[in-house]
């Protein structure tokens, strides 16, 4: 599925979150944030959940389909397919 396409590191987006949270931390101890500054922030940090999410869903959708398609299981999704598909010619 997924598996021919080069994988995102997720480790860049675990330090773009870590060095923004720092960042606005040495900001925010020598001023207050504006709105705009804050508004930044909370969408880095939006940005990073969504992509880890999406990221972490890949990975586990891989290993989920490997263990729910048993081998046993292969023939009958293949006899389905081709019914299915002689179906939709005639």
């Amino acid at each position: 599925m997924h598996n021919n396409r080069r994988r995102f590191p997720i480790w860049v987006l675990v330090i773009v979150v870590i060095v923004s949270a720092i960042g606005s931390l040495i900001v925010a101890f020598f001023r207050n944030l504006t709105p705009l500054e804050s508004v930044l922030l909370q969408f880095i940090a939006l940005a990073a959940g969504l992509g880890g999410s999406y990221f972490f869903g890949l990975k586990t959708e891989g290993e989920a389909a490997k263990t729910l398609v048993e081998p046993s299981a292969r023939s009958a999704i293949r006899r389905v397919c081709y019914v299915s598909n002689y179906m939709s010619r005639n």
